[in-house]
This record gives C-alpha cells, structure tokens and sequence, in this order.
C-alpha cells in the first residue's frame, strides 16, 4: 500500500512520454524531459524539488 501512489505515478508518466514519443515521431528515450513535466503539469501532477546539497 505504501507504493501504490508510486506505482500510479510511473504509469502516468510512462504513458504521456509514449505518447508524446508517437505524436512527436521520436524514440520514448529522446522523449525532452521538459515537454513530459509541462504535459504531466497540466494533468495536475505536482514535483516535488529537492534541494542539491552544499
């Protein structure tokens, strides 16, 4: 149970970076990371940011 929310948020992202890998004719690996969070973003996903360590 405690992975669950985990596991829901992988499937989402893996399925918009398929898609936007089909609409943009490319390799799901050359997928830009910056398109799969603005496409995650306007389905309500939130990032949590971490701060890097001095």
């Amino acid at each position: 149970m405690r992975i669950q929310a985990t596991c829901y948020a992988l499937g989402q992202a893996a399925g918009v970076a398929a898609w936007i890998a089909i609409d943009c004719k490319c390799k799901l690996r050359d997928v830009p990371m910056e398109k799969l969070h603005e496409e995650l973003t306007k389905q309500g996903v939130h990032f949590v940011r971490i701060p890097k360590e001095a």
